[in-house]
């Protein structure tokens, strides 16, 4: 959970990131502060062109923004990478133009420090800036005032620090309140958004290819009933009214679909954080230009080999070729790509390999899993990795590590969590759903392989999304979820 601690200059913001850093360590959390303005001096220490600039920035608002223009980007950049590196369950993210400069979006959480005019003045007074240049520099930032309005606006938890007068309990009390919106769902199969919910669409059945471990087991025929334009974005606008904040499309092939780029477009305007999966197998220079002015978090491609025998043995004939010429032309258009690759017996002493591979396809991101025995594999255990997850994370932690400057490595398995700040149960139908290509609902793709009486009985063809979420499936599956154990995935065969 990463939380924005922000307030104009003298507020006290660095203060109450070394309280609240201070408390959760009292109470054994993992923490970590980073100060943005530290990051941005290591920036400019290590990059003439950019310390050339930042000494003309304060110059004219012109030479301000130029400076900003090419600065932000590499710092967001940095922060990222940064918070990817920590594994600490607690971030604060300290900058006083947090809101000035787009920071939010990496923050779970928003603080706002703040304070009197008089006070802030009389802090700053002890300092190295001559009142000038403090008054100079307090008129470039947003007021508090107008920073609450945006942090408003943000529809993330937020809360106000006044630090006029401030005893130890105002933190503490601060501190438990950041500490009641924080969820930790790292033993899910799925990446939950601290603010809303995520859906896992399945937007078509159909395939052009015939993968042997297809989770949804799609087809090279397309089924009839299958949501039209005009339905997806009916389930899209309903999605919003029911705090849903992100969607991975996938399929089937997403891209046999001609309105697939309308699907997204619309889902873009109506603010939804998303990513697509494809095989990539049809992607043209022209679609990849499309959407590259679409706002996607990635494109992800399925890549289960660093050559054409590994990635063919569980993907099929002919598709290694198809599926490279396509992720190159991504990133030619400047498509943010992140590969994904399935750990299996045939794969699994080659991982580096597999790395080594992707960034060489200068693609940004890999992210392992396990190939699992369900779907088309169920009961089937040939392919399936002997490797346990403690060792698969020991492998890839050393991959991270020696690749960390040509590609970003990551992995995604579920662990049970029993060291955790609060007890979270599983995210099914709460926080997280499952669509298919139908418009059935279920509270998730791995649940409902073992309980298929949990899929919804009617469609969202022919339905809305509220009266399918107060389906007689979903009564029941209400009642098996109150028995589930916290901080696990029921799911898990792993």
């Amino acid at each position: 959970m990463v939380v924005g601690i922000t307030g104009s200059m003298g507020c006290g913001k660095t203060y109450a990131s070394k309280k609240l850093n201070d408390i959760a360590n009292s109470q054994g959390i993992d923490v970590c502060v980073i100060n943005v303005d530290e990051v941005r001096r290591n920036i400019l220490k290590n990059n003439a062109d950019l310390a050339d600039l930042y000494k003309k920035a304060y110059n004219s608002k012109k030479n301000m923004n130029t400076y900003k223009a090419t600065m932000m980007p590499v710092v967001v950049e940095e922060l990222r990478r940064l918070i990817f590196l920590y594994k600490q369950k607690l971030i604060f993210l300290e900058w006083a133009l947090l809101i000035e400069d787009g920071l939010d979006i990496l923050c779970d959480y928003v603080l706002l420090v703040s304070c009197k005019k008089s006070v802030q003045f009389k802090r700053l007074a002890g300092g190295d800036l001559p009142k000038q240049q403090i008054r100079k520099r307090i008129k470039n930032q947003f007021s508090n005032a107008r920073k609450l309005k945006m942090i408003k606006k943000l529809k993330k938890p937020y809360d106000v620090l006044e630090t006029n007068e401030c005893g130890d309990e105002k933190y503490v009390r601060c501190f438990n309140n950041i500490l009641s919106q924080y969820q930790d769902y790292s033993f899910c199969f799925f990446k939950i958004p601290q603010n809303g919910g995520r859906v896992l669409w399945e937007i078509t059945s159909l395939c052009n290819y015939q993968c042997v471990y297809c989770i949804f087991s799609c087809s090279s025929q397309r089924q009839q009933n299958e949501l039209s334009t005009k339905q997806a974005k009916k389930v899209i606008k309903q999605l919003k009214e029911n705090n849903f904040s992100y969607i991975k499309f996938t399929g089937g092939e997403p891209f046999v679909r001609q309105d697939m780029i309308k699907i997204l477009k619309y889902a873009s305007k109506k603010g939804f954080d998303m990513d697509i999966s494809t095989n990539a197998s049809l992607i043209s220079s022209k679609l990849a230009k499309q959407l590259a002015k679409i706002k996607l978090k990635y494109v992800h491609i399925s890549l289960d080999g660093y050559n054409q025998q590994s990635h063919e043995l569980v993907r099929g004939k002919n598709t290694f070729s198809r599926t490279i010429n396509g992720i190159k032309k991504l990133v030619e258009s400047g498509v943010k790509t992140r590969l994904g690759c399935l750990i299996y017996k045939n794969n699994q002493d080659h991982l580096e390999d597999v790395v080594k591979f992707a960034a060489k396809l200068q693609t940004q991101e890999i992210i392992f899993s396990f190939m699992e025995p369900i779907g088309r594999l169920n009961k089937e255990s040939e392919l399936i990795s002997d490797l346990s997850g403690v060792q698969a994370e020991n492998i890839l932690a050393e991959i991270k590590q020696k690749y960390k400057n040509q590609i970003k490595v990551s992995y995604s398995f579920a662990n049970s969590n029993e060291k955790t700040l609060c007890d979270t149960k599983c995210p099914a139908l709460s926080k997280f759903m499952f669509i298919d290509n139908l418009g059935f609902v279920s509270p998730c793709t791995w649940l409902v392989d073992n309980y298929p009486q949990y899929k919804s009985e009617i469609s969202l063809n022919n339905h809305s999304l509220k009266e399918v979420l107060c389906c007689d499936a979903f009564k029941s599956f209400k009642q098996y979820h109150s028995g589930v154990s916290k901080n696990i995935c029921p799911a898990k065969k792993r």
